[in-house]
């Protein structure tokens, strides 16, 4: 990916810049065209320091000249071929992108997730890879702002080519190449410092390995000492272990003979002991079968005693139980016979029971039937008299019935009658108004053929005298 070189590049690129043009002279005539664009750049950014020189064979000559320097811009600076170069960016538009977005092209390279944990063994992987992430993040939009730019610069630059030439342009693309000579010297400069950076950077990991030796040499000597004191403190205490077992099997030998007699005491003592015990066992065994026979001889007399009191007492019971018997077979022989007579004397009450009871029965049928007659000639009576009564008071409804049909008759007539006067009187009121308003109508006729006959006979003037007239006898 190369940036297109435009003509006033090329036009304006310094005398001196003589290596570009051999550089290009050596091509192939078949790459020549494709390595113009590299020349102009190369011519362009001289000052700029050459990534590395590779032979080249020339056609003509033979001999071997070094290459132009490799062209990296924003899309080619991270490739394969990119690696090992000196410089991040060598293509002047991409330089000026970076430097009009303040950015600088180390800050375009992408860093190892490992180089992270590297920089900060402290911080554990979580950490680690939260930066990495944040860092390729911002280097993306770094990236993305500056290619935006180096398009701008491309956009501009067409431009000026398809614009005609004159003053201001000439200016404005003086004006340019300025910007650019400056955006290459602050490159140069930035890259000056990142060299002396890495120098400094690579004294001072000199330094950490050298003090890492040294303090991986005295770590070995510490443990090379501390191995030793380890071993001699083992074998202190393996020998006092070896003491400690000698006397523990001295103490156990004399253990074991003090035991022995100490077990040949015991078992005479216990041979004595069991002689004592059988002795003794025997005396205990004769004791009990002498309190034996005499608890046998005892038990055997006070059962024949309490056999002979028990024979007493079941004869007395049995007496007593006979005489039980007897009193009270007589007792349930003498209740029986009142039982009997309780029974006969309840039949015969239960009998005069039943006769009062028919004869009371006998007695309220009688009193009912009596009541039940009566009940019936009272009904009998009421009825006859209830319907007296409606007879008296269906006549005495006819008669007023009768009575009110007169009275609506009589008042009827009377109606008429009043009606009839009312109606000869609005008749005489009538004729008698029609008469007033015909004799009306006539008074006014001739009253108003009066004023008519007055009005023909006065004139303006005798109404206007006559008008003074009460005019001046108003003011009187």
């Amino acid at each position: 990916m190369v940036d297109p070189v435009p003509e006033e590049e090329k036009t304006g690129a310094e005398p001196g810049d003589s290596g570009g043009d051999e550089a290009a002279a050596s091509v192939p005539p078949d790459a020549q065209g494709a390595q113009e664009p590299a020349a102009s750049s190369a011519s362009a950014s001289a000052a700029v320091p050459r990534k590395a020189e590779v032979p080249c064979a020339a056609a003509e000559g033979g001999r071997r000249e070094q290459s132009p320097l490799l062209h990296l811009d924003l899309f080619n600076f991270d490739c394969p071929e990119a690696e090992g170069s000196r410089y991040v960016l060598t293509s002047p538009r991409s330089l000026e992108a970076c430097a009009r977005c303040a950015v600088k092209p180390v800050e375009l390279l992408p860093r190892a997730l490992a180089d992270l944990v590297r920089e900060a063994p402290g911080r554990s992987m979580r950490v680690a890879t939260g930066l990495y992430e944040a860092y390729e993040a911002e280097r993306r939009a770094k990236l993305q702002q500056c290619r935006a730019e180096r398009e701008r610069i491309m956009r501009e630059e067409k431009r000026r080519l398809f614009t005609p030439l004159g003053p201001a342009a000439a200016a404005a693309a003086a004006a340019a190449r300025e910007e650019r000579e400056a955006a290459r010297r602050r490159q140069r400069q930035y890259e000056r410092s990142e060299e002396r950076r890495r120098e400094l950077a690579e004294r001072q990991g000199l330094l950490r390995r050298e003090r890492a030796e040294r303090t991986a040499r005295e770590d070995r000597l510490r443990k090379l000492q501390q191995e030793q004191n380890l071993k001699q403190r083992e074998e202190g205490l393996q020998e006092g272990r070896e003491r400690a077992e000698q006397i523990r099997r001295e103490r156990a030998q004399r253990a074991a003979r003090a035991k022995q007699r100490q077990e040949g005491q015991l078992q005479r003592e216990k041979r004595e002991l069991s002689r004592a015990e059988r002795a003794r066992h025997e005396a205990l065994l004769q004791g009990r079968a002498r309190q034996q026979r005499q608890e046998r001889e005892g038990l055997r007399n006070s059962l024949e005693a309490s056999l002979g009191r028990a024979q007493e007492n079941y004869e007395h019971l049995v007496e007593q139980r006979t005489r039980e018997l007897r009193e009270r077979a007589r007792r349930e022989e003498l209740q029986g016979r009142r039982a009997k007579e309780a029974a006969e004397r309840k039949e015969r009450e239960h009998q005069a029971h039943l006769e009062a009871l028919a004869r009371a029965g006998e007695r309220r049928l009688q009193h009912a039937t009596q009541v039940a007659e009566e009940a019936v000639q009272q009904k009998a009576r009421r009825v006859g008299q209830s319907r007296l009564e409606k007879e008296r008071a269906q006549r005495a409804n006819k008669e007023k019935v009768e009575r009110d049909e007169d009275c609506r008759r009589r008042e009827l007539l009377q109606a008429i009658g009043r009606k009839l006067e009312r109606s000869e009187q609005l008749s005489r009121e009538r004729r008698s108004a029609l008469e007033s308003a015909r004799s009306t109508a006539r008074a006014s006729f001739h009253v108003r053929e009066k004023v008519r006959e007055e009005t023909n006979t006065r004139s303006f003037d005798r109404m206007v005298r006559e008008a003074q007239l009460h005019a001046s006898l108003d003011r009187k």
